[in-house]
């Protein structure tokens, strides 16, 4: 599926979504087919992550939202994740490095986005990124398709 034409088109936001960064804008992505597998894993509220999602009217095309749980590491709410949706693959794509130890503490490879805050969070990622539209070529690679 990810060989597919790059025919959706999305803006990619800053750290502080809010305050209207915008990193990367129209980026080109194939659209998400049935039987692909989206998720959401973030240190931002349940509430938040679903606001910014129906905003930017892309809940259709995920699986599942997961936000930051009280008292909860990142590592934490990714397992959250992954036991509710039970990939047969999966691959953590993100820019910090909190991200990072996420994949790690739960056995996933790690895409690194440097187009962040940060960029060298993530120079330990298995594939570093440098634009939005080359994370699906990355997580092909790193899952084995």
């Amino acid at each position: 599926k990810m060989d597919q034409e790059a025919n959706f088109l999305c803006t990619v936001g800053g750290r502080c979504c809010e305050s209207g960064d915008m990193i990367q804008e129209n980026v080109a992505l194939p659209t998400p087919q049935r039987g692909d597998i989206l998720a959401v894993c973030t240190n931002g509220t349940n509430g938040y992550v679903r606001k910014i999602v129906s905003a930017l009217e892309l809940a259709p095309y995920f699986t599942y939202l997961q936000g930051a749980e009280p008292g909860c590491t990142k590592s934490d709410t990714l397992k959250i994740v992954l036991d509710k949706i039970r990939p047969d693959k999966a691959v953590m794509v993100g820019d910090r490095h909190h991200d990072m130890q996420a994949a790690r503490d739960n056995g996933l490879p790690f895409v690194g986005c440097q187009y962040g805050y940060l960029p060298h969070e993530v120079d330990g990622a298995d594939i570093r990124v440098a634009r939005a539209e080359d994370i699906p070529r990355a997580v092909k690679s790193l899952i084995g398709e």
